[in-house]
């Protein structure tokens, strides 16, 4: 038995079209099985690192904002982001440090994803 079969169990579903076509591009656009949308879609899973949890809000935005017009989607980026890093300040840290860190880690992101040839 695989790793994964010990977690996972086959479903058959019969679902709306929209549904259907929701779910392939979904999965489509996050690289992920249909099988797992659905898990991210239904359950309330916690992360076991930082990094998975990173790329699981990551997931759920892009869910979220996938049907949003361009300036619609750059606005609520705007307002995650300002969600987001409010309580680093109210956590007593001073907003140039908070920012130092920010700009660092997408700098390093921006590195990664040149030599990835991604950006």
């Amino acid at each position: 038995m695989s790793k994964e079969a010990k977690w996972t169990r086959e479903l058959n579903a019969t679902v709306m079209f929209q549904t259907m076509e929701y779910l392939q591009e979904h999965s489509k656009n996050l690289e992920l099985t249909i099988g797992q949308v659905i898990d991210r879609l239904v359950v309330n899973i916690q992360a076991p690192s930082s990094e998975i949890a990173a790329s699981w809000v990551c997931e759920q935005f892009t869910l979220a904002t996938s049907n949003l017009k361009e300036n619609d989607l750059k606005e609520t980026m705007y307002e995650v982001m300002c969600m987001m890093v409010l309580p680093l300040f109210q956590a007593g840290t001073k907003p140039d440090d908070v920012w130092f860190e920010v700009l660092t880690r997408v700098e390093d992101l921006l590195k990664k994803g040149s030599e990835l040839g991604i950006l």
